[in-house]
């Protein structure tokens, strides 16, 4: 395939055209949707001294039983489970270390409420995803479907 020269310099006149043309700011907007009477928490990784006060704060007002530390360790529990939805991770670093919340999102239109095939994960009114393991199969779609990897599977 062949271009002739008439056909190059349009195309080049073209592309300086538009190089030269002043490029409109582009900024990402995007529609906040707030549910009525949702609530957050507010985590800053600069100012995070590892205490775990946000994750006694996010049982007490989601009324999700304490897990016993029968282990003795800072790191209990370990990960999310259905009564743990906020945990804080330590990670050693190379000259400091950090502490990294880790957390179910209760996304507004959550992924993995939709593909649950016996509504064992529910989206309430106020905002959280709640589980109830009484109802689940063990099918393991919610683990797919979620981008953030927060449901996991309980032996």
């Amino acid at each position: 395939m062949a271009i002739s020269r008439r056909d190059f310099l349009k195309l080049a006149a073209a592309g300086v055209i538009s190089l030269s043309l002043p490029a409109k700011p582009v900024r990402a907007k995007g529609r906040f949707i707030r549910a009525e009477g949702s609530h957050s928490m507010l985590y800053d990784a600069v100012k995070c001294v590892g205490c775990r006060a946000c994750q006694l704060a996010c049982k007490a007002r989601s009324k999700l039983p304490y897990e016993p530390d029968v282990t003795g360790l800072y790191e209990a529990p370990h990960d999310l489970t259905a009564s743990t939805w906020t945990i804080i991770k330590l990670y050693d670093g190379e000259h400091q270390d950090s502490f990294v919340k880790q957390q179910c999102m209760h996304c507004i239109d959550p992924a993995c409420v939709s593909v649950c095939p016996v509504a064992a994960l529910q989206k309430t009114p106020e905002g959280p995803v709640v589980y109830h393991g009484e109802r689940c199969i063990g099918c393991r779609y919610c683990m797919a479907a979620c981008p953030f990897g927060i449901p996991k599977s309980q032996w």
